[in-house]
């Protein structure tokens, strides 16, 4: 018999379970350990958890911090196109934001989400004209006047306040006041101009008894400028001259766009540059080998026309495309050729006319695309377009002339000189000019030889590089029309009108209206300017001001603000056709006398708009970051008490002007669009655009100037205003005050002129402001 044991294993034959004790202790082993495991885990994250959300809001604090710096300097980039001159102003961007910190990973919830909102009238900036002493009485009368030039007496300027420094004959400048009316004078004849065997350069307008170019002379033009000669009599004999070739607007270096309204486009990537536009359209450049669509420069537009007397220089073509590089990095690899200059403007004026010599007023061709063993060769540069030339007579005898005014050939694609290395294109042809002939006796007109022809396109450099394309001929008008025999007028002028004293710190300014006449061929522009001072001092440079309209109020111009007791006009006069001048008989302007605000008095700006983001953590609660008037500022409200600091700066800047008295620069930034509140753990972005940008006039003065912000963060404004004004130079509470109102929840900000006056320099852009999920 044999008896085996396994284990402590038992049989029970009454139930038929078998009971085994080793794998029951196993089971408890293991649930035991899994117990010590669990109680550990938990422990850990019990301790854990609360560190790592903390530390994930936190890195989401900084994150979003981040993200408002770069809208800040989103809006920057765009206020910065905004000042640019001449510039499309498309500026714009994309911000996102991220609404929640990262998942806590493992255990634990996600962190809630925040809020994004925009508010465009909120956290409003006012900039006042400060009334000083009694406040005005909003109960008094007001009375109404109007200044009126109608009379001699008046335009003699009799009583002018002159700024010191300035000469009086400066504020009347070739105009004529004699017959109660103020027109453009007649030009001074400067005697005879006899050239004689002789090369000279001339520019400019000039008027002679009798002009005489013979034997061999040649007349250069100045680059750049325009030549007019007016005489009683103008010979040109066969063997002379007036060269006004590439004497227009400037072509573009290679990879750079012409000067000129009808300028040829640049290129890139070895394609040519475009053609100058003028009497015709320039023509495009051709693709380089291998280049994209549209790396090619086009062609400029035609400008001017053939029946008035308007007078234009040639444009210039557009700089060929380097080997490589597109809009991002034209200037790489082999070099471009540049654009042709495009033709001068030659204007000549007499009753008796006779020309058997030349005028030209040719443009340049656009210069070759540099060769290349590697990579690209350059593109060609655009030919100039052909300039003008201008002749008005009575009796006009051009049987024997030569007049032309062509335009330049485009240069050739850039050749490769053995290597791997992709061709250039050829660079396009320049529009041809204008002539235009004007005379009245048809029985003793002579027609000239001329040219108007266009610039043919640049070859290419070979392989599948394309030539440049032909721009369009010119156009040559000869017209039949009345020759007013008479000594031509300026073709400029201004008149700058005395200091008008309202006689009253609250005056508030209306429209301006004034009787003259102009016709397609003259032009009247009046400009206002107002001041604190008798003698204009801090008021905005005539250069500054802007034209006004007929009948349009004064207050809205950026050099006129109610408050200013001095009042100034200029009228600028334009001719085309020296034989008109446009004509100003009356002027008025129109003002009141009386309170403007009963709070005080007007605002000369003000600003708007606040994008907010508000989080929702646990362990950062009440975090909040703000974008207000250029700033960036971080909050944090602590038991009802407001904390924080200002991230970013805006762009305001406190000095000492000349004088000591406080001086301020502001660039304020208006946010539009619509009111959006967004409350999400995902991601939202913030669109802004480019809207519109206004500038002050130069820097003006004012008595005294306060700064109203009705803000929120009102506590980090005041902190932020009194630091910077202490660190700026100014004595407080001689130059400046901060004044905080809890209540309202506002802070002022008031600058003392202390009669030398307080100096302002202000623009304004105006930013649409889009929130999106």
């Amino acid at each position: 018999m044999r008896l085996t044991i396994r284990g402590n294993r038992t049989r029970s034959k009454e139930k038929g379970v078998v009971h085994d004790t080793r794998a029951l202790s196993e089971v408890l082993g293991a649930l035991m350990i899994l117990a010590i495991l669990l109680s550990t885990t938990t422990l850990y994250y019990s301790r854990q958890l609360p560190e790592l959300t903390k530390e994930y809001e936190s890195l989401h604090v900084a994150e979003v911090a981040d993200n408002f710096a770069e809208l800040d300097s989103l809006i920057d980039n765009i206020i910065l196109v905004a000042k640019q001159p001449g510039v499309n102003k498309t500026a714009g961007g994309t911000r996102l934001i991220k609404m929640a910190p990262d998942k806590v990973p493992i255990i634990g919830m996600a962190p809630p989400g925040s809020t994004l909102t925009f508010k465009p009238s909120a956290e409003e900036l006012f900039m006042i004209q400060s009334y000083v002493g009694e406040p005005p009485n909003a109960s008094l009368p007001v009375y109404n006047f109007t200044i009126e030039e109608t009379t001699t007496a008046d335009f003699s300027q009799e009583n002018v306040s002159i700024a010191p420094g300035v000469n009086s004959s400066a504020l009347l400048v070739w105009m004529d006041n004699t017959f109660d009316e103020l027109k453009l004078a007649r030009m001074t004849i400067h005697g005879d101009l006899i050239l004689n065997n002789t090369v000279t350069t001339l520019s400019g307008e000039y008027m002679y008894n009798t002009v005489s170019i013979t034997n061999n002379s040649i007349v250069y033009l100045i680059p750049g400028y325009y030549l007019k000669l007016y005489a009683n009599s103008l010979y040109i004999d066969a063997t002379s001259k007036i060269i006004a070739d590439d004497r227009g607007y400037l072509g573009g270096d290679g990879g750079k766009i012409g000067s000129g309204p009808g300028c040829g486009k640049l290129a890139y990537n070895r394609s040519g540059g475009g053609g100058g536009g003028y009497g015709g359209a320039g023509g495009n450049g051709g693709l380089g080998e291998s280049a994209f669509s549209g790396d090619n420069g086009t062609g400029g537009s035609p400008y001017g026309d053939n029946t008035s007397l308007t007078f234009d220089l040639g444009s210039g073509g557009g700089g060929g495309g380097y080997g490589l590089g597109g809009p991002g990095a034209p200037h790489e690899g082999a070099a471009g050729g540049d654009g042709g200059n495009g033709g001068g403007a030659v204007l000549l004026g007499a009753p008796q006319i006779r020309i058997a010599g030349t005028i030209s007023a040719n443009s340049l061709p656009g210069m070759d695309g540099s060769r290349a063993s590697a990579a690209g060769a350059g593109g060609g540069g655009g030919g100039g377009s052909g300039g003008t030339i201008t002749i008005i007579g009575y009796e006009v005898n051009l049987s024997s002339a030569t007049l032309s005014a062509q335009g330049g050939r485009g240069g050739d694609g850039g050749t490769c000189q053995g290597g791997q290395c992709l061709a250039g294109g050829g660079g396009g042809g320049g529009a041809g000019g204008r002539i235009k002939i004007f005379f009245e006796n048809t029985s003793l007109y002579r027609a000239p030889s001329y040219s108007v022809a266009n610039g043919t396109g640049g070859n290419s450099g070979g392989g599948t590089a394309i030539g440049g394309y032909s721009g369009s001929n010119g156009t040559y008008y000869p017209n039949q029309t009345t020759y007013i025999s008479t000594v031509p007028h300026y073709t400029s002028g201004y008149y700058v009108s005395r200091v008008y004293n309202t006689s009253n710190s609250t005056t508030c300014y209306g429209n301006i209206t004034w009787d003259a006449d102009t016709d397609p061929y003259t032009s009247l522009v009046i400009k206002v300017r107002t001041s604190r001072s008798p003698d204009m001092a801090g008021a905005a440079l005539w250069e500054n001001c802007p034209a006004v309209a007929n009948g349009q109020d004064i207050s809205e111009l950026s050099s006129a603000f109610d408050g200013h007791k001095y009042i100034q006009w200029r009228a600028d006069f334009f001719t085309y056709d020296p034989a008109r001048t446009p004509v100003l008989r009356s002027l008025q302007l129109n003002y009141s006398s009386g309170p403007l605000d009963a709070s005080g008095y007007g605002i000369v700006n003000s600003a708007s708009g606040m994008i907010s983001f508000q989080s929702s953590y646990l362990y950062y609660p009440n975090q909040a970051l703000a974008y207000e008037h250029g700033a960036v500022i971080q909050v944090q409200n602590v038991g009802g008490e407001q904390m924080g600091f200002v991230l970013h700066p805006p762009p305001i800047k406190f000095s000492a002007n000349p004088s000591g008295t406080p001086a301020v620069e502001i660039a304020m930034i208006n946010l539009i669009g619509s009111n959006y509140t967004y409350s999400s753990p995902k991601t939202a972005s913030i669109e802004t655009t480019y809207e519109d940008y206004d500038h002050l006039a130069g820097t003006i003065s004012f008595d005294n100037l306060s700064l109203h912000f009705n803000t929120e963060n009102y506590p980090i404004w005041a902190n932020w205003f009194n630091t910077t004004l202490r660190a700026s130079g100014l004595t407080t509470p001689e130059d400046y005050k901060v004044l905080v109102n809890d209540s309202a929840r506002t802070v002022v900000v008031e600058l003392y002129g202390q009669t030398q006056g307080v100096d302002l320099t202000l623009d304004e852009t105006t930013v649409n402001v889009v929130v999106q999920r």
